[in-house]
């Protein structure tokens, strides 16, 4: 059972862009640190330390871009995901090439309309210290964009926690005489395992920083009235987390490494074994055990 090009590509296509929104968001935000710490250095004037309207709408812009991306990219991915897991049997073997560009729209298009939207009305004349801090005019857009990328951060990270039950159930119950279904349903298993525990950590944080973002919107906390300057900065912090990126960027290498020596040793173990004296004797003899058993407890 080989494993099928589209399949393959859209799963490759949904990391690839997901990696790559984590490290230019990542890079923006090492840019927007660089602006700011020149602006301290430098200054003369009170006014200088507010960026100035040029750099301003070319660091926030991607940064508010990217966040968005790698939301509905996560969330894309748990759909994906969740179709293979459910139709693991025929998904490898399903050609569309309508599938990957619709994945394509929902990550790379939907965010650029959301953007659009949400800053039509923005004021980039408003004077702001770090380019983390979105424009003037418009906190009621930024609402509604927020509350739905929470709502769908909880969906995402609930049809990830299904998949995964899902997946180990399949491990657990589903049996295959021959070899290439035994590899090929865990080449699935394997992937699902390594995506569910990125978009596990990914739309965690999201959760949290989606929720903080929401509270010091809507909520007046009395320490906060007296405290401009905490306010902001705790604002600040919410409104955009690129350091996340560091940390899954970081992570993930770490995990394809070792997936990867993994994923050798167990296609190593599936396809290779002793042919000659007592060892093959009894390696071949456990195989003839183990798919008996197997068509017995399928039965």
């Amino acid at each position: 059972m080989a494993i099928n090009e589209t399949s393959t590509k859209c799963n490759t296509v949904l990391i690839t862009i997901y990696f790559i929104a984590s490290f230019s968001q990542a890079f923006f935000y090492i840019v927007n640190v660089a602006l700011l710490i020149e602006r301290i250095v430098f200054f003369e004037k009170p006014c200088d330390i507010a960026l100035s309207y040029t750099p301003y709408i070319i660091t926030h812009c991607p940064l508010g871009y990217t966040l968005l991306l790698l939301m509905l990219t996560q969330f894309s991915l748990a759909i994906e995901r969740l179709i293979a897991t459910i139709k693991f049997e025929k998904y490898e073997r399903f050609h569309s090439k309508s599938f990957i560009a619709l994945f394509i729209c929902l990550t790379c298009t939907i965010p650029c309309l959301c953007i659009l939207w949400a800053y039509q009305d923005g004021d980039f004349n408003h004077l702001v210290i770090s380019a983390l801090n979105p424009p003037a005019n418009v906190d009621a857009r930024l609402n509604k964009a927020y509350s739905t990328s929470l709502v769908l951060s909880m969906l995402g990270l609930l049809l990830v926690i299904y998949t995964e039950t899902a997946n180990k159930k399949h491990e657990r119950l589903i049996g295959f005489s021959t070899l290439s279904g035994r590899f090929q349903l865990h080449e699935n298993a394997t992937t699902t395992r390594f995506i569910s525990r990125i978009l596990v950590f990914n739309l965690t944080t999201n959760l949290m920083y989606s929720s903080g973002v929401m509270v010091l919107k809507n909520v007046k906390f009395e320490f906060l009235k007296t405290n401009e300057p905490l306010f902001f900065t705790m604002r600040s912090i919410c409104y955009l987390h690129p350091m996340a990126g560091f940390i899954v960027s970081a992570t993930s290498i770490w995990h394809v490494s070792a997936k990867k020596r993994q994923r050798v040793k167990n296609a190593n173990n599936i396809v290779m074994m002793p042919q000659k004296g007592k060892e093959g004797f009894d390696a071949y003899t456990q195989i003839l055990n183990e798919q008996w058993s197997m068509r017995m407890n399928l039965k």
